[in-house]
């Protein structure tokens, strides 16, 4: 594994993204590439769509090796979905409707609303029968025998948590719903050196001796602006 190749987090990504991909037939899109970002022109009725995000990681020693380290990684995933209201809900914003037409778009906002959190609880149930299924566990890497008659999986302790919904937002005639939730596993990264520059270990001259401006004698002065130093 050199500097130049794609660490295992980064595959971790890719593989949930190629899962999801080969899953979503029409119930819902998955959009690929963190740069990448729904558009609000793209929210239609009964759009599904998930995205996948590497969002935090820290590294712990692996008893495995120097060259190894445990990696617990978090991936954010975001839902967002969109269900149509009965009347345009811009009735809401505009000054001169009448109390009829509030009426009618609060309880159509309601409805809406109502729908949307039903359909995400679906959403939610989807993507977690994906993820979880057993025949997923490894998500699309080699599953390889122990030497005790186990399996050794590329990924550890996979889990869901943490899913949250957001507040209701009104676009025109759609209420729209985001949620997120967390994926984390984790994996065995390794650290080999390949392409990385050593540190240079050679000594550092740090001056004369002879103390700067500030008091300290292992600095050398010529690497401070002394005018700059010196003046009240």
């Amino acid at each position: 594994m050199g500097i130049n190749d794609e660490m295992l987090f980064e595959q971790v990504r890719d593989k949930i993204e190629a899962l999801l991909l080969a899953n979503q037939g029409t119930l819902f899109r998955t959009i690929v590439g963190q740069r990448e970002r729904v558009d609000s022109a793209e929210v239609k009725d009964g759009l599904r769509s998930l995205q996948v995000f590497y969002e935090s990681g820290e590294y712990s020693d692996s008893k495995s090796g120097k060259q190894t380290k445990e990696h617990d990684c978090e991936y954010r995933l975001e839902y967002k979905l969109s269900r149509a209201a009965r009347v345009d809900l811009s009735v809401l914003d505009n000054d001169s409707a009448t109390p009829a037409q509030l009426q009618a778009a609060l309880l159509a906002a309601d409805e809406g609303s109502t729908l949307a959190d039903k359909a995400m609880d679906e959403f939610r149930r989807i993507i977690s029968q994906i993820l979880l299924d057993p025949k997923n566990r490894a998500l699309g890497f080699t599953v390889t025998p122990g030497t005790r008659g186990q399996l050794n999986y590329t990924v550890s302790r996979p889990k869901l948590e943490r899913f949250r919904k957001n507040q209701p937002l009104q676009k025109g005639g759609l209420i729209v719903l985001t949620a997120s939730e967390t994926f984390t596993t984790t994996v065995t990264e390794t650290f080999d050196g390949a392409g990385v520059v050593a540190a240079d270990t050679s000594p550092i001259n740090y001056g004369t001796g002879i103390a700067n401006a500030d008091g300290d004698p292992t600095a050398d002065e010529s690497l401070y602006d002394v005018d700059t130093l010196n003046s009240p």
